[in-house]
């Protein structure tokens, strides 16, 4: 989140909250094309195979198609929604996986307490749920010079690399 005119932003300016949007809304969009490709076949394959098994992914893959055209991703709503996240591991959902952010920022931004509570309230919604812990915020600093790269966690661990 830091200022630097050397780095150009694709929007014009950093702004957290509409890249996270961005970002869920791509994964959502791409879930649901996998979700179009296969609910074809995983409905037939339900009907034809008298599997249990097959029925129940073709149930749960239906189900998350409903949240997704919601416009939630599936780390957000699969609770509520009463989706069986365990049937659906063979299409691979990107929004069905946790999410980690990765917030990079200046040493002064690092110690703003503020901030941090604000950002962490960003993805609040994407988590917790009864089958996937709730998304901790990576709050770090990387600056690039001629020794090298130093990162800087919050709390003021630091590294440097050469």
């Amino acid at each position: 989140m830091f200022a630097d005119p050397d780095v150009t932003h694709v929007d014009g300016d950093v702004s957290p909250e509409r890249d996270i949007e961005t970002v869920v809304t791509e994964l959502i969009l791409a879930d649901l094309q996998t979700l179009d490709k296969a609910l074809p076949r995983l409905a037939k394959e339900a009907k034809f195979a008298k599997n249990p098994e097959k029925a129940r992914t073709a149930e749960a893959a239906a189900a998350a198609q409903r949240l997704l055209d919601g416009g939630t991703p599936l780390s957000a709503g699969v609770a509520a929604a009463g989706v069986d996240l365990a049937a659906l591991r063979e299409p691979q959902l990107l929004t069905a996986k946790p999410f980690l952010y990765v917030f990079n920022m200046d040493t002064s931004e690092l110690a703003d307490e503020d901030l941090r509570k604000r950002l962490t309230g960003l993805v609040a919604p994407a988590g917790p749920s009864s089958w996937m812990p709730g998304p901790r915020p990576i709050y770090l600093g990387v600056r690039l010079g001629q020794r090298g790269v130093r990162v800087q966690l919050s709390g003021g661990l630091f590294s440097q690399f050469r």
